[in-house]
């Protein structure tokens, strides 16, 4: 095998280690997949341990015929772009400098949107697609699946009605097929100079959905709040841990003297807060989301205006409006643990701070029923001989 030649490597592992997530190459070790949230090496003989030159070789390979992608590595030492192996998969890529050597990673991307189905999302998601503007957020750390979620929503949306949708992203990752709407998709560093400059673009060519891939700066949370003043609905993701800091991230992103006018622009426009975190199924296969659902009612709007949107606030919020599709991480944890879906110990390690309390299941034989899998766990799985 030519270590150099990524695109044979790519398939054999995929075919080798379905479910993958990430793929990482490392200088003086092995290539490594991330499964589930976890570590392993992955199993093929004859991929031995990495050198540095190898892996320089690798990432400047996936770098030769992206100039501005290269243009960046060398200015910055990181780069983000985008890589598809002969319709198998896609992959965000992202090349990086790290003690004087060169390492890559490559998160998986499924070559079809997901559904709310496959994702195991609640039916509650279903009001996010029936709005005619305003501003959608999908938030949680790095890997909590809020991307999926969002491209699960966009998906029902785009094959259901018939819009003009344009998605800013950095790199593509949303593959649509063949639906009623209309898509068009931009790529920052190719199509716009920027992500706050294309989100301005968009706003004069007609949309009537705009999709932005990650909100990352003040200046360009700016420009999605003005997108959905000017009547478009906004939908984005953005790296917070919940509501709360979601709109304190967006009132804080302005001169401290012009905060009380962006918490009531932020409070016109804002229409769900939609927050996530994966959590491993208690067989030990899989994960499945935790979901806290935000509908931004008349009541939240005001603490959003006042500058009160304290965690302690949001959640007496949440579990006060169920009826309304509301709900909170700790009821959700409580929801996932009862029917036997996770582990309460678990549910407890990655959202204690949510006050989860331990629960048993109702059931014991609970533990055994199967709950639905993120499609990111199973849609690689290809009839790939190594």
């Amino acid at each position: 095998m030519n270590p150099y030649d990524i695109g044979p490597i790519i398939k054999r592992i995929v075919g080798k280690v379905p479910g993958v997530t990430d793929i990482i190459f490392s200088p003086g070790n092995v290539p490594k997949a991330l499964m589930d949230g976890n570590l392993k090496e992955i199993p093929l003989k004859d991929l031995r341990t990495f050198t540095e030159y190898q892996t320089e070789i690798l990432g400047l390979s996936l770098l030769r015929h992206r100039p501005g992608a290269l243009k960046t590595f060398k200015h910055t030492g990181l780069a983000t772009l985008s890589y598809s192996v002969e319709s198998l998969a896609h992959f965000r890529v992202q090349v990086f400098r790290q003690r004087n050597s060169i390492s890559v990673i490559m998160r998986a991307i499924p070559c079809h949107l997901p559904t709310f189905e496959s994702l195991g999302l609640p039916k509650t998601f279903v009001e996010l697609t029936g709005l005619n503007h305003g501003l959608v957020l999908f938030a949680g750390p790095v890997g909590s699946g809020k991307t999926r979620s969002m491209a699960a929503t966009l998906n029902y949306l785009t094959q259901t009605y018939s819009f003009h949708m344009i998605t800013l992203e950095d790199p593509i990752e949303l593959y649509f097929g063949n639906t009623p709407s209309l898509v068009h998709q931009r790529e920052v560093g190719l199509d716009t100079a920027d992500l706050t400059q294309g989100i301005r673009e968009i706003c004069h060519l007609s949309p009537q959905i705009m999709v932005v891939g990650e909100l990352t700066e003040p200046s360009n949370m700016e420009a999605a709040v003005a997108a959905a003043e000017s009547g478009i609905l906004v939908f984005a993701t953005l790296n917070a841990t919940d509501a709360a800091c979601v709109i304190d991230r967006f009132s804080s992103s302005v001169e401290p003297e012009k905060a009380k006018g962006q918490r009531a622009r932020l409070a016109s426009v804002l229409r769900f807060v939609v927050s996530q975190r994966l959590l491993p199924r208690a067989t030990g296969i899989g994960r499945v989301p935790a979901v806290e659902f935000l509908r931004v009612n008349e009541v939240v709007a005001t603490m959003i205006r006042e500058g009160d949107c304290s965690r302690q606030r949001l959640v007496g919020v949440l579990n006060a409006a169920t009826a309304e599709g509301m709900t909170s991480f700790s009821n959700e944890a409580r929801r996932l643990v009862q029917v036997g879906v996770v582990d309460g110990e678990t549910a407890f390690r990655i959202l204690g701070q949510y006050q989860v309390p331990t629960i048993a299941p109702k059931e014991p034989e609970a533990r055994n029923q199967q709950a639905p899998m993120l499609e990111l766990d199973n849609s690689l799985s290809l009839d790939i001989n190594p």
